[in-house]
């Protein structure tokens, strides 16, 4: 019954056997071809339920596979909808609002379960990773998770239904796979309990430059960082890969030694740091990667009250006869720049 789809629609909806039961099936994924950055788009997703011989009280786990940033938690509602009427227990209906799974586990329907039925420890959310995988997709998504209330099954049903789930699209990148998968409370990922589905890639218009397609291979960059939110008050670690420029390596390959170079500004002054001490000096970390965790305020020596305006950087060997800045868009030979990402 687990088995990967792959299609591609304009409209994204999800119609599933509402009465949970021994064997779900989700038929097909309705969703838009492209979107765009800040547009609200409906998914829905098609889905039958063959009860058989298992009568007893159920909830629906539905997860959707969807970019980090995106931050749907705050955005998305999802609702699922069929004819089942609840049989001869009707105060459990067919339709109804879904909730967001807050992780907590505080709840027995929280816990997750693995291929053998039994509880794993997780949650449903850490376990889809391992039991649905994250596509085509080179990274930097996240599964999401949302639960219903209950829902009583009876002997020899046979239902079709319909999730339907509404989002905004992040920035960030210009395409990428959703996922979605459909289970119940009591089996999880138990073999042949649950389905999952992949559509096509979905291309996403309106993004900031420099945006990547998660559907495509793995970008090099010359200059990450992480965690992948901060401020500037935290500890941030920036990562240099000197063997990528613009089209070519960067100067600094085959360096022994390489140092950061920061500059800011901040209410009340600017400063500095760009000497060879072991407080800009970068790890090398092999293969001309280079990495440094700093404090900015304390690197830079700002005011705990000041607020930061800006903070720019590049990276030199020791002499400083060798200067490596921004090589990406735009390429202007202008310093990097550390700007907080909070979201």
């Amino acid at each position: 019954m687990k088995r990967i789809k792959s299609l591609y629609y304009w409209i994204a909806v999800v119609v599933f056997g509402l009465i949970i039961a021994n064997c779900l099936t989700i038929d097909s994924v309705v969703q838009p071809e492209t979107a765009a950055v800040g547009e609200e788009i409906t998914i829905t997703v098609n889905a039958t339920a063959d009860v058989g011989d298992n009568a007893r009280n159920y909830r629906l786990i539905f997860g959707i596979l969807v970019p980090k940033n995106w931050n749907i938690r705050e955005t998305a509602t999802v609702r699922y909808d069929s004819d089942w009427d609840g049989g001869t227990k009707p105060k459990f209906p067919g339709s109804g609002v879904m909730f967001l799974d807050d992780e907590t586990l505080s709840k027995g329907y929280q816990k997750s379960r693995g291929d053998d039925g039994e509880y794993t420890g997780n949650t449903w959310a850490t376990d889809a990773y391992t039991y649905v995988g994250t596509g085509v997709n080179y990274g930097k998504m996240e599964w999401v998770v949302f639960i219903s209330e209950q829902i009583h099954t009876e002997v020899d049903i046979i239902e079709s239904g319909t999730i339907t789930l509404t989002l905004d699209v992040g920035d960030g990148h210009t395409g990428t796979q959703l996922g979605y998968f459909l289970a119940q409370h009591q089996s999880g990922f138990e073999v042949d309990m649950y389905d999952t589905f992949f559509p096509d890639c979905m291309a996403i218009t309106g993004t900031a430059p420099g945006s990547t397609d998660l559907c495509g291979p793995e970008p090099s960059v010359t200059v990450s960082f992480w965690p992948d939110t901060y401020s500037w008050n935290d500890l941030i670690t920036i990562d240099f890969d000197a063997k990528v420029g613009g089209g070519q390596p960067t100067a600094l390959v085959g360096a022994s030694e390489v140092y950061l170079c920061a500059n800011a500004v901040y209410t009340g002054g600017t400063s500095q740091a760009c000497d060879n001490s072991a407080a800009t000096k970068m790890r090398d970390m092999g293969n001309d990667t280079w990495q440094i965790t700093i404090w900015a305020r304390g690197l830079l020596d700002i005011p705990g009250d000041a607020d930061i305006s800006e903070i720019t950087f590049n990276f030199k060997n020791s002499d400083g006869s060798i200067v490596v800045t921004e090589w990406e868009f735009p390429k202007t030979g202008e310093d990097f720049e550390l700007v907080p990402n909070c979201n």
